[in-house]
């Protein structure tokens, strides 16, 4: 590739834009590079968008993302073009960003923008219960004034008829 791995900038060093849209998190590379993060399967889901740096009017480049050296997203994409995923990465250890040239590499200034990875889910059971909880938040810290996701899971074991809500604000 070309240039250095910045995280929230982009390529060339400003701020990422994808399909048109700033985002203020993420990570910019230039074709061919790969980025290794160590989850140690702490984590649930990985989500974001793909797509080529609005910097950039001709590059085409291939997206890919491997957990634990399987292949788990796949896009090319040029221009403006963009690829919103939501991925499970339940248990994987090691995950890796790669971004090929599609072609020769010129312009493939490539963001992987909006990431955000989903902690571990987590059993809320009590010991004893018929109904099963899990939860799933994001793994950042909480920011006033910014919303936080989070996902619960309520499911009854048992065989006892139960009327069940969760919900999370």
């Amino acid at each position: 590739g070309w240039g250095t791995l910045e995280k929230d900038t982009s390529a060339s060093g400003g701020a990422i834009v994808v399909g048109g849209k700033t985002y203020a998190k993420g990570v910019g590379l230039h074709a061919d590079s790969t980025a290794v993060v160590d989850l140690d399967g702490a984590y649930s889901r990985l989500a974001g968008i793909a797509g080529i740096d609005g910097a950039s009017t001709a590059g085409d480049a291939v997206f890919e993302i491997y957990g634990d050296d399987q292949l788990i997203f796949s896009r090319e994409l040029a221009g403006s073009a963009t690829a919103a995923f939501d991925l499970s990465v339940s248990g994987v250890d090691e995950l890796r960003l790669v971004t090929g040239a599609n072609g020769a590499n010129s312009n493939d200034h490539t963001d992987w923008a909006d990431l955000r990875l989903l902690g571990a889910l987590r059993d809320l059971t009590p010991s004893g219960s018929d109904i099963t909880s899990t939860f799933a938040g994001l793994t950042g810290a909480l920011r006033a004034g910014e919303p936080y996701r989070a996902h619960i899971d309520v499911a009854n074991r048992g065989d006892a008829e139960r009327s069940i809500a969760a919900g999370v604000a």
